[in-house]
C-alpha cells in the first residue's frame, strides 16, 4: 500500500487555514472605514468625505442623496483625493462606489477614473502618494444616477490604510463640485496567525528532523 505523503497532508492543512473566504462587502455599513479625510468639501452644506461611509446599502442599491447637503462628498477640488484606514489588514478585490448625482445631468459632478494606494503599516497624508497607484478603475460616469456599482480590480491589492485619487469627468468645470454618494471596498481580512496554523508548522518541523 502506498504511503501518504505527511508533508503533503500538513500543508493541505496549513492552506486551509490561512486561505480567506469568498470576498464580500467589508463593513456594510460603514463603520469600519475610520479617520476619513479628503479634499474640502464643497461651501454651502455639509459635503465632505465622510460622507461616504453613512449608509447601509447593497450592490444595486439607490442611495437616493440627489447631491443633497450631508448625503454625499462633493469637493471643491480638481480630480479630488480620499483616504481613510480599516480596522486590519484586507486582501481587497472590489471597490464598490456610487457617483454623486446632481439632478438628471448624466456625466456632471462625477468621476471617470479611481486611483488607489494601499499600505498594510502606515497611514497615508493628502500629500500624493510616490510612486503608481496600486489599482486604476474606470468608473461609469455617462448616467445619471448614483447607483452603488461594484468594479472588479484586475489584481487584488493588500492593505489596511488607503489613498484614492478620483479623476473628474470631461463636462465637471470648477462650477461642479465632483464627488460620491457611497464607498466601500469588498475582500477579506488577512488572518492572524492561529495557535493550529503555528502548531501545523511545528508539526512540520518535526516532521523533517526525524526523516
Amino acid at each position: 500500500m502506498k504511503k501518504t505523503n505527511p508533508f503533503l497532508i500538513t500543508a493541505c492543512g496549513i492552506v486551509s487555514l490561512i486561505m480567506p473566504a469568498t470576498a464580500a462587502i467589508i463593513s456594510q455599513d460603514g463603520s469600519l472605514y475610520t479617520s476619513v479625510s479628503g479634499s474640502p468639501g464643497a461651501a454651502g452644506g455639509d459635503f465632505g468625505a465622510d460622507n461616504l461611509f453613512d449608509q447601509n446599502l447593497n450592490i444595486g442599491d439607490d442611495p437616493g442623496s440627489d447631491a443633497d447637503s450631508g448625503r454625499s462628498w462633493a469637493a471643491n477640488a480638481t480630480n479630488p483625493v480620499v483616504e481613510f484606514e480599516l480596522d486590519q489588514v484586507y486582501i481587497i478585490t472590489d471597490l464598490v462606489y456610487g457617483q454623486r448625482q446632481f439632478g438628471n445631468n448624466q456625466d456632471r459632478d462625477k468621476h471617470t477614473t479611481a486611483n488607489i494606494w494601499a499600505s498594510e503599516t502606515t497611514a497615508f497624508t493628502l500629500t500624493p502618494p510616490a510612486g503608481p497607484a496600486d489599482a486604476s478603475i474606470a468608473l461609469n460616469f455617462t448616467t445619471a444616477g448614483d447607483t452603488f456599482t461594484n468594479y472588479n480590480l484586475s489584481a487584488p491589492i493588500t492593505g489596511r490604510y488607503f489613498y484614492i485619487q478620483f479623476i473628474e469627468a470631461p463636462n465637471s468645470g470648477n462650477t461642479d463640485p465632483t464627488g460620491g454618494s457611497e464607498l466601500r471596498f469588498q475582500g477579506d481580512a488577512v488572518p492572524e496567525p492561529s495557535s493550529a496554523l503555528l502548531a501545523s508548522l511545528s508539526g512540520l518541523l518535526l516532521l523533517r528532523r526525524r526523516r
